[in-house]
């Protein structure tokens, strides 16, 4: 599997996964940035209230920094990790594959988040060798994982929407792209928060797939992204976990809606679904995405073509897709349609 949009069109109707344990359209482990900083000899500490964190250390003081010489991975979580997708790869009947919380959540976890986003400011010498050191382990774990048969890896970064678009880029992008250029799977980026001045810089980190949280207008982003660009998401968890059936019913369709006149769209949570959710509230939303009606495949193609001809203003091309018989008024006048939408949005956040 080279290409995720390559894959979405083996489909004909909406490819839809849940980030949780039920049906899914993918399959991932993560592992978690404590258990990370665990793996390269951090310490774990447990508050009274049982919540786990890295121990402060002396990483909080920049001129430490030598505190990360010659710490890696340790072996025992490598082979852990290594050995649960091959458990995996036994019985898969999806895509499937590795993955981990990103390296600016690892850094933040080392460091203190606080003290992250001060040094960003004050000292970012300090900040970038923290982000070198975590996104070089990285790729040797993404790197082995590959090597053990993984159709994707999945990162997570959940506090990258709270840096500016252009801190993101300097302190974290250029790290993420660093990670899924080291390996030949389609990568997926999860981020928490509101993700839309920043999509520029998610694209630019070579995910095929970006997730985004509910709070992200997910009608704006699908909009301003490449098309072989898949955006993921974005159903409330917490709506999933509380709601009555008719919010359920009424969020999914506004999501499907905003997004159907687009093939690089996966429907899925706006993260992971919080324990306890009633699997018949999320089994109501896949069944409604199933029958939510969308364009055929070769529709879909189209329609692509159409837009991307009204939005370069290519009147030779348009009336080019014009005289095919399988472009009808309709379709011509939704992808108009689409077209403006894409160049007031690409104005405003790209």
């Amino acid at each position: 599997m080279k290409n995720i949009i390559d894959y979405l069109f083996n489909f004909e109707g909406r490819v839809i996964s849940p980030i949780w344990d039920g049906e899914k359209a993918f399959e991932f482990m993560c592992l978690g940035y404590n258990e990370f900083a665990k793996a390269l000899d951090f310490n774990i500490c447990t508050t009274g209230n049982n919540i786990t964190s890295v121990a402060e250390n002396e990483l909080i003081n920049p001129n430490n920094i030598n505190q990360l010489n010659g710490r890696t991975l340790n072996s025992s979580t490598v082979k852990a990790e290594l050995n649960y997708i091959d458990e995996l790869n036994k019985t898969k009947k999806i895509p499937s594959g590795g993955g981990f919380f990103g390296p600016l959540t690892v850094a933040g976890a080392l460091v203190g988040m606080e003290n992250l986003n001060k040094y960003i400011i004050k000292n970012p010498d300090f900040v970038e060798a923290v982000m070198d050191f975590v996104t070089k382990q990285m790729i040797y774990l993404a790197k082995e994982e590959e090597k053990h048969g993984i159709d994707l890896l999945w990162i997570a970064e959940p506090v990258a929407s709270l840096l500016s678009p252009k801190s993101f880029e300097k302190f974290c992008g250029i790290y993420l792209k660093a990670i899924f250029d080291s390996i030949d799977v389609p990568g997926f980026l999860h981020v928490c928060g509101k993700t839309l001045k920043h999509t520029k810089g998610l694209v630019e980190t070579g995910a095929q797939v970006i997730s985004i949280d509910y709070v992200t207008d997910i009608e704006k982003c699908i909009r301003i992204v490449p098309e072989d660009v898949v955006i993921m998401g974005n159903i409330n968890p917490m709506l999933l976990k509380y709601g009555d059936k008719q919010e359920i019913i009424k969020e999914a369709m506004k999501i499907n809606e905003a997004c159907k006149n687009y093939k690089n769209f996966i429907f899925s949570t706006g993260c992971m679904l919080p324990p306890k959710t009633p699997y018949e509230n999320v089994n109501l939303v896949i069944d409604e995405t199933k029958k939510f009606k969308i364009w055929t495949n070769d529709e879909y193609r189209y329609l692509r073509s159409l837009i991307k001809a009204f939005v370069g203003d290519d009147k030779n091309e348009i009336n080019l897709l014009k005289q095919n018989n399988m472009i009808n008024d309709n379709l011509i006048n939704v992808a108009f349609e689409e077209a403006q939408k894409i160049i007031n949005y690409l104005k405003e956040y790209m």
